[in-house]
């Protein structure tokens, strides 16, 4: 089958409307910044051109291609529960009016996927300073395929699970496994885990640098004062910029 490019979701739409309106026969799918249509031995793909980050379309394909060898040579991964968000909502109470530190892995999962081969070195590079376009590459990997076959006046839908998913569970589990970690070894000092980032008591600073050294990540820390807890919002103000942020409990 043949593979052309023909431009963004706006022109997407447009044939879409164009074909269904001929009563030709075609096959469409979305998923994630991607949109396709299978028509007459012909696949034409169109992307979401909605950013204006142009490395996007290319390092998701980078990703998809690296991800690919991966799937392959790598057991199905299932997912037992979603990202972890946890709060010790009686440790976020005895800490209102003081300063705690928040420690956010950097990158967190597209250092995974290079440390852990998912991803080449040149794909890993070219994503590297690019936040954008490397969170949609990873997560376009978990994203569901809606399609639609269109034959004359008649259209039937379907939802295909993504045949990449077993990677991005993989680098889900591993964030679980690190969480799972540090509850063991602060017990129950941890205030709060949001995905990828923990708070905690001062004071903690060189365990927890050592054990993010043991997995092979960075991390930088930042300090916010817990300023009040009403019903379930917490409201934290970062130190440095004294912006004011809500988490909900």
């Amino acid at each position: 089958m043949r593979k052309v490019y023909r431009g963004d979701l706006i022109r997407f739409q447009r044939l879409c409307d164009l074909y269904k309106k001929q009563k030709r026969n075609f096959k469409v799918e979305r998923s994630g910044t991607v949109a396709k249509i299978f028509m007459e031995n012909r696949e034409m793909f169109f992307i979401d051109k909605s950013s204006k980050n142009n490395e996007v379309p290319k390092l998701c394909k980078s990703v998809i291609f690296d991800v690919k060898k991966w799937v392959l040579e790598n057991p199905k991964i299932e997912l037992d529960c979603k990202k972890v968000v946890f709060h010790n909502r009686e440790n976020i109470l005895n800490h209102i009016s003081k300063t705690v530190v928040g420690y956010d892995i950097i990158s967190c999962y597209w250092e995974i996927a290079y440390r852990d081969k998912i991803i080449s070195k040149k794909t890993y590079e070219s994503g590297v300073k690019n936040k954008e376009a490397r969170t949609l590459a990873i997560g376009n990997l978990n994203k569901k395929t809606y399609q639609i076959v269109y034959s004359g006046q008649n259209e039937s839908k379907k939802i295909l699970e993504s045949k990449y998913s077993s990677a991005y569970n993989y680098i889900i589990k591993e964030v679980q496994k690190m969480y799972n970690d540090l509850n063991i070894l602060f017990r129950s000092k941890i205030l709060s885990w949001r995905t990828d980032c923990i708070y905690l008591p001062k004071g903690n600073e060189v365990e927890i640098k050592k054990y993010f050294e043991s997995k092979k990540l960075q991390i930088k820390s930042s300090e916010i004062k817990i300023l009040q807890c009403v019903k379930n919002k917490v409201y934290i103000e970062k130190q440095k910029d004294k912006k004011q942020v809500i988490w909900n409990l």
